[in-house]
C-alpha cells in the first residue's frame, strides 16, 4: 500500500508540533531554574561569632532577591551547644524577635536582659511568602553584663 503524500505532511507537522511544545517545555524549565537561583536569601553581619557582647547590640543582616513587601524576619537565639557539638543533644531555638521588617536590615538587642554566658548563637529566619532562609552565627557570642 503506497502512503498519499498528504500523510507525509501530517507526519511532518505532527514531527514539528511536538517540537516546538518540546522546546516551549524546555523554555519554562529553563526560566524556572533562571527563578530559583534568585530565591530570597539573608546574610547575618553583626554579630558573626566570638564577639562579647554586653548592653544593647545591634543585631544586623542583609537580605537579597526579596520581593515581597510582606516578607519579614525572626530572630532566635541558644545557649545550648549543639550547634558545634554533633552528639549534643538537639538544640533549643527562643524567640528574640518576629515579624521584623527585612529591609530595617538590624535589630536593638538589650543584652542585660539575658543571663551571662559564652555560649550564645543567633539565628535569623527570613520568611518570604513560600520561601525560608536562614543564617546564624559562625562562632558562639558571649554576652557580659
Amino acid at each position: 500500500m503506497k502512503l498519499k503524500p498528504w500523510f507525509y505532511a501530517l507526519i511532518l507537522i505532527l514531527l514539528l508540533l511536538t517540537a516546538c511544545i518540546s522546546q516551549s517545555g524546555q523554555d519554562k524549565i529553563e526560566k524556572n531554574i533562571e527563578v530559583q537561583e534568585k530565591m530570597p536569601s539573608i546574610e547575618l553581619l553583626y554579630p558573626k561569632g566570638g564577639e562579647i557582647l554586653s548592653n544593647v547590640v545591634k543585631i544586623r543582616w542583609q537580605t537579597e532577591n526579596v520581593e515581597q513587601n510582606s516578607a519579614y524576619v525572626n530572630i532566635y537565639y541558644t545557649t545550648d551547644l549543639k550547634q558545634f557539638c554533633p552528639t549534643c543533644p538537639p538544640q533549643k531555638w527562643h524567640l528574640l524577635a518576629e515579624s521584623l521588617d527585612y529591609r530595617s536590615n538590624g535589630y536593638e538587642w538589650d543584652t542585660r536582659k539575658f543571663k551571662n554566658s559564652d555560649f550564645y548563637s543567633i539565628k535569623l529566619e527570613l520568611v518570604a511568602g513560600a520561601y525560608i532562609a536562614e543564617d546564624e552565627t559562625e562562632d558562639y557570642i558571649k554576652v557580659r553584663n
